[in-house]
């Protein structure tokens, strides 16, 4: 019998007896979203993490815990945080495919950083308030070009 360890997330080589429910995990996902429910400490990360580590073919997968997020407007920019650590060749893509939608964001720029790819929007923007408008044009602006 194996010994199950309470510790961090399960990775690599330490994830095991939960491949079929990956599989299904996967089938449910091209249909529907998914809301993983459970008690603590019995893999939910780690399945997460599995689905990050191991994309099925042509997914994208990105990891953003929302868990500190305090306002909408963080929930809105968020993402875009997210696709760039997990997935920067296809924000790339996406940046150069989407030049129209970024011409109307530019005006709206107050800075930019590459280093680790900040962009600071100028304060008349209030990106607080308008959190819904900016999370309408970014998905469909993504959702064009997918």
């Amino acid at each position: 019998m194996a010994d199950f360890i309470v510790g961090s997330v399960a990775r690599d080589d330490d994830f095991y007896f939960r491949e079929e429910f990956i599989e299904d995990l996967w089938e449910a996902l091209e249909k529907h979203n998914v809301l993983l429910l459970a008690p603590r400490r019995t893999g939910k990360t780690s399945v997460m993490y599995r689905l990050l580590d191991r994309p099925k073919d042509s997914w994208l997968v990105i990891h953003l815990n929302v868990e500190d997020l305090k306002t909408p407007g963080n929930f809105v920019i968020s993402p875009i945080d997210a696709i760039n650590e997990h997935q920067p060749a296809y924000l790339r893509n996406t940046l150069a495919k989407g030049w129209s939608f970024l011409s109307d964001t530019l005006s709206r720029i107050e800075r930019i950083e590459m280093s680790e790819f900040k962009l600071q929007l100028r304060e008349k923007e209030n990106a607080e308030k308008k959190w819904q408008e900016r999370g309408s044009e970014t998905d469909g602006s993504v959702n064009n070009y997918v």
